[in-house]
């Protein structure tokens, strides 16, 4: 089963939005609607929602 990481699908999020300026709730409503991401445990967003701050934390690792 191929999954979608967290990052990838933030980028997705952010590529389909323009590269417009998003707040990371902004970003953790479109993940928790979209669905496709699950956890590493496999628990579906529905059952525990994406929180902006477990958004802020996956991007801050990123390097511009």
């Amino acid at each position: 089963m191929n999954q979608t990481t967290l990052n990838e699908e933030i980028a997705a999020i952010l590529t389909e939005n323009c590269n417009n300026w998003m707040t990371t709730l902004e970003i953790a409503e479109q993940v928790n609607e979209r669905n496709i991401y699950f956890r590493q445990n496999n628990l579906a967003l529905k059952d525990f929602p994406m929180r902006s701050n477990q958004i802020t934390g996956s991007i801050n690792i990123w390097k511009f």
